[in-house]
């Protein structure tokens, strides 16, 4: 080791320190450009992620919609058999409805 009171050992201790303030400098740096980095993927994966839930959302919406939609029409296709088949038994029995009511009401039979 050279010795200490000399200029080139005073130059050389510089030297060294400068290398060493340049290298955490750098390091540094890329730290900052490696947090900037983990910072924009995080952002973009979360952007797709939340792009990714809003597709399966609206699928599931859609489909849930389809099916509701269909249950819907087989319900009210069922209401309208029931409502046609009690018209027409109506239809069917409307003389015959009408003197029961009749005789329930008056107590007579309704003459014909």
């Amino acid at each position: 080791m050279p010795n200490i009171k000399s200029g080139n050992s005073i130059q050389y201790i510089i030297e060294l320190d400068r290398q060493a303030r340049e290298r955490v400098a750098q390091a540094e740096k890329q730290a900052e450009e490696i947090d900037a980095e983990a910072k924009r993927k995080t952002e973009e994966m979360l952007k797709e992620y939340q792009e990714h839930s809003r597709s399966r959302l609206e699928s599931a919406e859609q489909s849930y919609k389809q099916d509701a939609e269909g249950r819907i029409a087989q319900i009210e296709a069922e209401a309208q058999k029931r409502t046609d088949a009690f018209d027409k038994a109506f239809d069917e029995n409307k003389d015959v409805l009408e003197q029961q009511i009749f005789q329930a009401v008056t107590g007579s039979k309704r003459g014909k």
